[in-house]
């Protein structure tokens, strides 16, 4: 009696012995619904070699409660994998998954790819998970992407990486994002690394952040700049540090900006040093305003250099105080005149003393006055002269006085 005429009762009752002594003929000849009518018993039965004989007909009527029974040794031909639908793909044990050859990966839809389990997904070896496609990446649901673990992410290559949508990357784990190398890193795009969030970003290792492109570094939300610790932040590239937009730079705590090195300070552009706020300059040691350079002292707004306080001030090293320039000088308070010391003073050139109001030499100290040489005391004017006080006046030593030239003395004993 040929087993295509067997009722579905008797197809349930065969004997495992029975199941195992089917022929390639016998099997071959089964009708699907013979073949869905097999208890998971007697679908368990089947050997790698009666599997195989299945033609995907057959595979495709194979119900969803009877897969997960397959014997752990039957390989599924890329042939059956591809005519199984999601439904299928999503119960297979992982035995089934991790016989799945590479050419068949490929060749699954979006629709199957959908099917798949976290649990089959984290079973693919690493030559599988990389015979995944951009698109099939691009199409993991959030689950899928969630039940990723840092081993299955570090197996992603860098292109694979590059397909995360941002809806995807936020659903990994902080385990999983530290576990991107820096290949990796570099290849997400900038909307993308921008949904990061700042307990994903904090998981990266200082390392990863030190290879982000000037691209990315710019296209990071204020949100993340300011989750960056200071072991980031000093991490950062010459590079990086000058891609960093005037926003970006703004929203740096003075923590984070008293944490950039010398180099990193001077890598600032002037148009970034002029968007630093009152507050930020305010929190800088002498240390840090010491890093700025010459160019960059003189590229402070005239508020920025109103706020440099005389400790400050006084960390100036020479060259940084000759980088003053008039404008700047000119507008600093009476405050900030009468703390600058006469070494600062001395350091100054004749048109940086010229640039002083009458306010401002009005609030020197008689110590300072007695200081400058007869060449920085003759760039004044007559009205500014007319800013001494009497106090001052009074206080003015023999050489100071002999410094005057007619003009100024003139104004000043008009006084």
């Amino acid at each position: 009696m040929s087993i295509s005429a067997l009722s579905v009762a008797q197809i349930r009752s065969l004997s495992t012995t029975a199941i195992q002594s089917l022929s390639t003929t016998s099997i071959q000849s089964l009708t699907t619904t013979q073949v869905s009518a097999f208890t998971t018993t007697g679908i368990g039965a089947l050997s790698s070699t009666q599997f195989g004989d299945f033609s995907t007909t057959q595979v495709k009527a194979l119900a969803t409660t009877q897969i997960p029974s397959i014997n752990s040794s039957v390989s599924f031909t890329s042939g059956q994998l591809l005519v199984l639908s999601a439904q299928q793909l999503g119960v297979l044990a992982t035995a089934q998954v991790a016989t799945m050859e590479t050419t068949a990966i490929q060749s699954f839809s979006i629709t199957q790819i959908g099917g798949l389990s976290s649990t089959n997904l984290s079973s693919l070896d690493q030559t599988q998970a990389a015979a995944l496609t951009t698109t099939q990446i691009g199409s993991f649901s959030v689950t899928q992407v969630g039940g990723l673990n840092a081993t299955d992410v570090a197996e992603l290559t860098a292109t694979q990486v590059g397909a995360l949508t941002r809806t995807q990357i936020v659903r990994l784990g902080t385990e999983s994002i530290a576990a991107l190398d820096t290949a990796q890193i570099a290849a997400v795009s900038t909307t993308v690394l921008q949904a990061l969030s700042t307990t994903q970003i904090g998981a990266l290792e200082a390392a990863d952040v030190a290879e982000f492109t000037a691209t990315q570094i710019a296209a990071l939300t204020t949100t993340q700049i300011k989750s960056l610790n200071t072991t980031f932040i000093s991490g950062l590239s010459d590079t990086q540090v000058a891609a960093l937009t005037t926003t970006q730079l703004g929203s740096l705590t003075t923590t984070g900006l008293s944490a950039l090195e010398a180099t990193q300070s001077a890598a600032l552009t002037t148009t970034q040093v002029r968007s630093l706020s009152t507050t930020q300059l305010l929190a800088l040691n002498t240390t840090d305003i010491g890093d700025f350079t010459t160019t960059q002292i003189a590229a402070l707004t005239n508020g920025q250099a109103q706020s440099l306080t005389a400790t400050q001030l006084g960390g100036l090293a020479d060259a940084q105080i000759q980088a003053l320039t008039a404008t700047q000088l000119s507008s600093m308070s009476t405050t900030q005149v009468r703390s600058l010391s006469t070494d600062i003073l001395a350091a100054m050139d004749t048109t940086q003393i010229g640039a002083f109001t009458a306010t401002q030499i009005g609030a020197f100290s008689t110590t300072s006055l007695n200081a400058l040489a007869p060449t920085q005391i003759n760039t004044w004017n007559a009205t500014q002269v007319r800013g001494l006080t009497n106090t001052q006046i009074s206080g003015l030593d023999g050489t100071a006085l002999q410094t005057l030239d007619s003009t100024r003395y003139g104004a000043f004993t008009a006084t």
